[in-house]
């Protein structure tokens, strides 16, 4: 028997999502505003708020990949550490656009993220 509704379920998983959404905000951009004149890119992802960012799991994925398509930043090594999978890191190693597009053509193959443009 169920406790809820299906009406009600679908309800709360949108709630959910969207406390997810501001909370990786928030994370966001105390991110951007401790790390905006930072070039040292290991100080960079080892602040706390990216971390906490990396710690939110997989919900963060989407979330990253839709920040990656709005600009180049250091987005591979939490995508990495989330689902565990380096895409050509090694073989694109300092081609951070390269490195960028491939997360991308994931999210987009894996319908974490609709972005037409990247669409293959």
């Amino acid at each position: 028997m169920d406790l809820l509704p299906q009406a009600d379920t679908e309800i709360l998983e949108s709630i959910h999502h969207q406390l997810e959404v501001a909370q990786f905000e928030t994370y966001y951009k105390q991110w951007k505003a401790e790390t905006a004149f930072e070039s040292n890119g290991r100080k960079i992802i080892e602040n706390t708020y990216y971390q906490k960012m990396i710690n939110m799991g997989k919900a963060a994925i989407p979330l990253i990949l839709e920040k990656y398509v709005q600009a180049n930043d250091h987005w591979s090594y939490a995508s990495r550490r989330i689902t565990g999978i380096s895409l050509n890191e090694s073989t694109n190693y300092g081609n951070l656009e390269a490195i960028r597009m491939d997360w991308i053509e994931w999210g987009v193959k894996n319908n974490l993220i609709d972005t037409p443009e990247f669409s293959k």
